[in-house]
C-alpha cells in the first residue's frame, strides 16, 4: 500500500532553557545533553538537583516492545548553523526545531529571536516544527525549556549567521566586515547605504558551515526593536479559522479504528479474551492479542467502540487495600532511603553536595512541626491522546498531538522492532497537555495494531480511558519542622518530603517523577542548617509529570510554613519573607513589585482582609503572586476574587506571551488548589469523567494582573511552569487572612473547609 498523506498537517513550535549563571541552582549542562539524547522512548526525569535522569516509558499493556538494536541509537543535538537554520531564494530564512507549539507562543518567540539577530522584519521569518524528518533534534517540548534552552542556542544560530552573510557581504562589497551593517535583509557599507547585497545573493543556495559558538557577538538588547514587543501570537489566527488541524483531526485514506481491551483496575492482568462475539459485528476488520495486550480495529469508530463492547474477558482480582483515603500513610511507611535534595554550583555542577551533617534543629529551641499533603491529580486534557500511525515495509508513519517527536519515534520503533530512522513522526497540534503527551502511548498501540492488521489505524482514547488510564501527578507528603530564634529569624529547617514513586518499565531504581522541584528552601530564602530529604514510596497508580511537576505541592507547604513562622515571630508575612530575601534581589524586587500592584498593608496574623502571598524559583524564573478571597463561613466556598503576578524570567522575548503563560498557568492551577483529585480504591479511579472530577470553570475564574520585572541582562528563564506553583499557598494564606483557618490538605473543597471553620468553633 503507497504512503498517504495526512490531511491538513500543522507545523508546530515548543519550551527551552538557558543555564541561569547567577540562580544558585545549576542544571549541568553536560547531564542535561546527556540526557536529552536519550533515544526516543527515554523521558527526562528533572530533579531541583540539576540531574536529567533516564527513564523508560510507563509501563502499560501497549509497551511491551520487542527490542531492536537500532532502537539504541541516540539523537544528539547538533551545534551547527545548518541544522537549525536556512536563506532560502527569495531572501527569507527558515528556522527548524524539534519542539512543537501547544499553546505557549514559542512559535512566535522563537521567530523574533531569528529576526532581532539577522535584523530581518519578523514575517520574513517562517518555522518548521516538530517534524522528525526535517528537523534537528532539540530536545522534547517540557520543563519550561524551549525559550531557556533552545531560545539561546537559536539566538547563537542567527548570530553567527549574521556573521556569515557579513563575511561573505564585505568579500562582495570589496570591504572588510566591520564596515558592514545589516538590515531589511541586506548587507550594506554603513558609509554609503547604496552599495548593498541581499542576504539571498550572498547565500546563493549554499550552507554556512559553520558551528555555534558561546562567544559570537549578540546585538545588545537596547538596540532590540522585535524581541521585547508583544507582537500577536502567529497560531491563534489559526485556530480562530479552524484551519489548524488537531491529533484527533488526523485523517488519511483507508484507515481503520482502533480499541484497546483495558483492564477494570490498574493492576489487574488478563486470564482469558474470548473475541468470537466482537469479530461477528459489522467493520470489524481483526483483533489482536500479544500478551497482556489486545485489542481490536474497525471501519468506524462506532463499530469499533461496539466491536470492543462485545469482547468477552476474565481479569485477576486486585484487591490491595490502596484508595485515595490512605495514600498517605501508603508512600511514608513504604519509603525507600531518602534522596537529600541539596544545591549545585559552579564548582560542582555534575556532583551532588552531601548534606548537611549538622542537625537542621539544633538552634531551633521551640521547633514546630507541620504535616501538608497533594493528592494524585489528572492532566485532564481536552483532547484525549491519540494518534494514527502507517505500516510500511520500509517506513512508519506517526501523526501524533506529542510533547516530544523524537522519544515518540524510538518509541513506536522499539515497540515494532524497527530502526528510528524508518518513523517518520508528524506532530499535530496538541488540544492541552500539560506533560501527558511526552510519549503518549496512544502512537505505540495504534502502531502495534497497524503492523497486526496491515492498514492505517487511527486510535483516540475516550475520556474514561484518559482518567483511568493516563499518569497523574504525584501524590505527596510533606513534613516540615522548623522554628523563629529570638531575632525573629529561621532558625533551622527540616524538610521531609514523601511522594509516590514512578517505576518505569525495566528500571532499577525509581525515579521521582519530578516531586522535588521548589522543595529546597533555600533556592529562595537564607536559612542555617536548612535540610531537605526526598523519600519515595509505593505508587498505586501512575505519577508523571505534570505541569510545573511537584512544585505546587512543595511551594504550598514551604510558603503556608513561612507564613505561620512569621506570625510565630510577631511579624507580618511580607516584612518576615523580606528578611530572608537579602541574598535574592532578584526575588525581593518581585516581592516589592507584586505587594505594591496588590495595593496590600499586610498585618500580623489573621487581619480580616483575606490576602495571601507566596513565592517560587523554577526554570531561572522568580514568580510572586497575591491571592484576594472571600470565604462563605456557612458552605465553605472559597471565592478567589482576584490574583496578583509578578515575574521575573530575566530577558523577555515576548511579554504578551508573558502575560499570557502567567494568566492560563493561574487558572490551571486554581482547579487542583480549590477542586481536583483523582479518588480511587483497588486500583481503579472512582472519578473518570469532567463531570466527577470537576476542574473549575470559565465563570469561576477570577481577575489575574501580571507585572512584569525585567532587566535585559540576565539570560532568558522559562516561562511556560513557574506560575502554576505559587497558587495554592497564596489561596491557603489569604483564606488564613480572612478568617483564621489554616489549610494544610490539598484541594480546598467546600466540604473540607467546612469542617475546620466548624472545628474551630465558629465563622
Amino acid at each position: 500500500m503507497e504512503r498517504q498523506n495526512i490531511q491538513a498537517v500543522e507545523e508546530l513550535p515548543t519550551h527551552d532553557v538557558e543555564g541561569d549563571t547567577q540562580s544558585q541552582r545549576r542544571l549541568s549542562r553536560r547531564r542535561l545533553i546527556q540526557a536529552a539524547g536519550a533515544s526516543a522512548g527515554l523521558v527526562l526525569v528533572w530533579s531541583s538537583r540539576g540531574a536529567a535522569q533516564e527513564a523508560s516509558p510507563v509501563a502499560s499493556p501497549a509497551a511491551s516492545p520487542a527490542a531492536s538494536p537500532a532502537a539504541a541509537q541516540r539523537p544528539t543535538i547538533p551545534n551547527d548553523v545548518d541544522s537549525y537554520l536556512a536563506v532560502n531564494e527569495d531572501g527569507t530564512v527558515s528556522l527548524s526545531t524539534s519542539k512543537v507549539e501547544f499553546g505557549q507562543g514559542i512559535e512566535t518567540g522563537f521567530r523574533q529571536l531569528v529576526a532581532e539577530e539577522l535584523s530581518l522584519p519578523f514575517e520574513q521569518v517562517s518555522i518548521v516544527m516538530g517534524f522528525t524528518d526535517r528537523t534537528p533534534y532539540d530536545l522534547g517540548t517540557f520543563g519550561s525549556l524551549s525559550t531557556r534552552l533552545t531560545g539561546p542556542r537559536i539566538r547563537q544560530a542567527a548570530a553567527e549567521m549574521r556573521e556569515w552573510l557579513k563575511e561573505l557581504g564585505a568579500e562582495s562589497l570589496g570591504s572588510s566586515a566591520d564596515q558592514l551593517t545589516v538590515e531589511g535583509g541586506k548587507v550594506f557599507l554603513t558609509s554609503d547605504t547604496a552599495k548593498s547585497v541581499t542576504y539571498a545573493e550572498l547565500a546563493a543556495g549554499q550552507k554556512a558551515a559553520r558551528e555555534l559558538r558561546q562567544d559570537v557577538p549578540l546585538k545588545d538588547p537596547a538596540t532590540y526593536t522585535i524581541v521585547g514587543q508583544p507582537i500577536p501570537r502567529v497560531d491563534i489566527p489559526r485556530k480562530v479559522t479552524g484551519e489548524m488541524k488537531y491529533g484527533i483531526d488526523s485523517f488519511i485514506e483507508g484507515m481503520v479504528h482502533g480499541k484497546i481491551v483495558r483492564p477494570p483496575a490498574i493492576g489487574a492482568t488478563l486470564q482469558s479474551i474470548d473475541f468470537s462475539e466482537a469479530e461477528k459485528m459489522p467493520g470489524v476488520v481483526g483483533t489482536f492479542r500479544d500478551g497482556e495486550f489486545a485489542g481490536l480495529a474497525a471501519e468506524r469508530i462506532e463499530q469499533a467502540e461496539a466491536a470492543l463492547a462485545a469482547v468477552k474477558t476474565v481479569w485477576s482480582e486486585v484487591n490491595t487495600g490502596n484508595s485515595n483515603e490512605n495514600i498517605y500513610d501508603l508512600i511514608k511507611t513504604t519509603a525507600h532511603d531518602p534522596i537529600p535534595i541539596t544545591l549545585e554550583t559552579a564548582g560542582n555542577a555534575d556532583e551532588e553536595t552531601p548534606a548537611p551533617a549538622v542537625d537542621p534543629l539544633a538552634n531551633v529551641t521551640n521547633p514546630q512541626t507541620w504535616t501538608f499533603t497533594s493528592p494524585y491529580v489528572n492532566h485532564a486534557p481536552i483532547e484525549p491522546r491519540n494518534a494514527l500511525v502507517q505500516v510500511s515495509p520500509d517506513r512508519v508513519d506517526v501523526w501524533v498531538s506529542t510533547q516530544d517527536p523524537f522519544s515518540t519515534r524510538t518509541a513506536v520503533a522499539n515497540a515494532l522492532g524497527r530502526d528510528p530512522q524508518q518513523v517518520v513522526v508528524t506532530p499535530l497540534a496538541s488540544g492541552g497537555a500539560f506533560g501527558s503527551k511526552i510519549i503518549t502511548p496512544a502512537a505505540i498501540e495504534a502502531a502495534r495494531l497497524a503492523q497486526a492488521f496491515n492498514r492505517p489505524v487511527k486510535l483516540i482514547w475516550s475520556r474514561v480511558e484518559e482518567f483511568m488510564y493516563g499518569q497523574y501527578r504525584p501524590a505527596m507528603r510533606m513534613e516540615i519542622t522548623s522554628g523563629v530564634d529570638s531575632d525573629g529569624r529561621i532558625a533551622g529547617w527540616k524538610y521531609d518530603l514523601y511522594s509516590s514513586a514512578y517505576y518505569p518499565e525495566t528500571a532499577e531504581r525509581p525515579t521521582g517523577a519530578a516531586a522535588d522541584w521548589s522543595s529546597n528552601i533555600v533556592e529562595i530564602y537564607d536559612v542555617p542548617n536548612a535540610q531537605t530529604m526526598h523519600y519515595q514510596g509505593q505508587s498505586p497508580l501512575s505519577p508523571y509529570f505534570w505541569r510545573v511537576n511537584g512544585a505546587a505541592p512543595n511551594t504550598f507547604a514551604r510558603e503556608v510554613a513561612i507564613d505561620i513562622l512569621a506570625e510565630t515571630a510577631g511579624q507580618d508575612p511580607v516584612t518576615f519573607r523580606r528578611n530572608h530575601l537579602a541574598n535574592n534581589p532578584r526575588m525581593l524586587a518581585v516581592l516589592e513589585a507584586v505587594v505594591e500592584k496588590a495595593g496590600w498593608t499586610p498585618g500580623v496574623g489573621s487581619t480580616g482582609q483575606g490576602v495571601g502571598i507566596a513565592f517560587t524559583y523554577e526554570g531561572g524564573t522568580y514568580v510572586g503572586e497575591v491571592a484576594k478571597v472571600q470565604v462563605d463561613s456557612t458552605t465553605g466556598q472559597i471565592h478567589v476574587l482576584n490574583v496578583d503576578v509578578a515575574i521575573d524570567c530575566g530577558l523577555v522575548v515576548n511579554p504578551a506571551g508573558v502575560e499570557d503563560q502567567a494568566e492560563g498557568s493561574v487558572v490551571m492551577s486554581l482547579s487542583p488548589t480549590l477542586r481536583e483529585a483523582i479518588t480511587f480504591e483497588n486500583g481503579k479511579v472512582t472519578n473518570p469523567s469532567f463531570a466527577d472530577y470537576a476542574p473549575i470553570t470559565m465563570k469561576e475564574t477570577p481577575p489575574i494582573t501580571v507585572t512584569i520585572v525585567e532587566d535585559k541582562a540576565n539570560p532568558m528563564g522559562g516561562i511556560g511552569e513557574p506560575a502554576v506553583a505559587p497558587v495554592p499557598a497564596a489561596v491557603a494564606n489569604a483564606v488564613y487572612d480572612a478568617i483564621g483557618v489554616r489549610l494544610f490538605d490539598m484541594p480546598f473543597t467546600p466540604e473540607h473547609v467546612l469542617a475546620l471553620i466548624q472545628a474551630k468553633g465558629g465563622s
